[in-house]
C-alpha cells in the first residue's frame, strides 16, 4: 500500500515537472468558465490569452499550475491587458466570496519559468493572435525581400554610373535591366543569353557615350550663343560699342576701336 502511494505521488510530481498538467486532469478548477460560444468569441476578438491562479503562495512554484485554489483565464490585445483581465477577475472573486482574510494571491502559473523547455508560456496567442502574427511574419518577409531588391538595384545603378550612364535617363534604366538579365542568365548557366545581354549592354553604352558627347557640344554652343550674335557696332574715340541681338532684346559689349567685335556676345 505504501509503495502504491509513493508511486502515485511520484507520478503527480513528474507530471508537474514534464507535462505541466491541464485544467481537466488536475486538481485545479477553472472558475471563470466560458461557454464554448463565449470562448470562441474571445479567441477571435483578442490577440493574447493568459492564466492566473488563486494560491496561498506569493510566487509560483513547479506545481502551481496543477495545485491551486482556482484558475482564471484572461484575454486582451496586449500581454498587459490579458494579465490585468485575469488578475482582475481573480481579485473580484476573492471579494465576492469574502476571502479577504484567507491571505490568497493571484499569481502566475509558473509554466514559463519551470517548463520553458517544453514550450509552455504564461502568455500565448489566441486564434486571432496566431492569424495576426502569421500576417506580420508574412509582411516582414515581403519587406525584407523588397529591401534586398532595392539594394541590388542601387548596386547595379552605381555600376551603370561608373560605366558612364547618366542618372535619371532612360539609358541607365535599360542598363540596370541588362545587368539584371546578365545576372539571371549567369545564375542559370544560360551562356548564350548572357552573351546576348552583354552585347545589348555594350550597344547601349556606346549610344549613351555618343548622346552624352552631343549633349555636351550642344551645351557649349548654347553657352556661346546665349547672348545673341553680333548685329553691328559704333565707334567713339578709342572705343567701339558692339551690338548683339537675341530673343530678349539688344545687348552691348565695349572693345577698343581697333579691335573687331566678337561674333557672339
Amino acid at each position: 500500500m505504501k509503495r502504491i502511494i509513493v508511486f502515485l505521488i511520484l507520478g503527480i510530481f513528474l507530471k508537474g515537472c514534464f507535462g505541466g498538467g491541464a485544467a481537466w486532469d488536475s486538481p485545479s478548477k477553472k472558475i471563470n468558465y466560458y461557454s464554448k460560444e463565449d470562448y470562441e468569441n474571445k479567441q477571435n476578438t483578442y490577440i493574447f490569452q493568459t492564466t492566473r491562479v488563486l494560491s496561498k503562495k506569493k510566487d509560483p512554484g513547479i506545481l502551481t499550475y496543477d495545485f491551486n485554489r482556482g484558475m482564471f483565464y484572461g484575454f486582451g490585445n496586449t500581454p498587459f491587458d490579458a494579465i490585468q483581465d485575469a488578475v482582475g477577475q481573480c481579485r473580484d472573486y476573492i471579494i465576492s466570496k469574502n476571502l479577504q482574510d484567507k491571505n490568497l494571491n493571484c499569481i502566475s502559473t509558473g509554466l514559463q519559468k519551470y517548463h520553458s523547455h517544453l514550450g509552455y508560456s504564461d502568455i500565448y496567442f489566441t486564434k486571432k493572435g496566431l492569424r495576426v502574427q502569421k500576417e506580420k511574419n508574412y509582411q516582414a518577409k515581403l519587406n525584407k525581400r523588397e529591401d534586398l531588391r532595392k539594394k541590388k538595384i542601387a548596386l547595379k545603378k552605381n555600376r551603370c554610373i561608373e560605366m558612364g550612364f547618366q542618372e535619371g535617363t532612360d539609358k541607365i534604366a535599360e542598363c540596370i535591366l541588362r545587368l539584371e538579365e546578365i545576372e539571371i542568365a549567369k545564375r542559370n548557366n544560360q551562356i548564350q543569353r548572357q552573351k546576348s545581354s552583354q552585347a545589348a549592354l555594350a550597344a547601349i553604352l556606346g549610344g549613351a557615350i555618343i548622346q552624352s558627347s552631343q549633349s555636351s557640344n550642344n551645351r557649349s554652343i548654347n553657352s556661346n550663343t546665349s547672348g545673341g550674335f553680333n548685329s553691328g557696332s559704333s565707334t567713339s574715340g578709342m572705343y567701339k560699342t558692339c551690338y548683339y541681338k537675341d530673343g530678349l532684346g539688344t545687348k552691348t559689349k565695349t572693345v577698343f576701336a581697333s579691335a573687331p567685335c566678337p561674333m557672339t556676345y
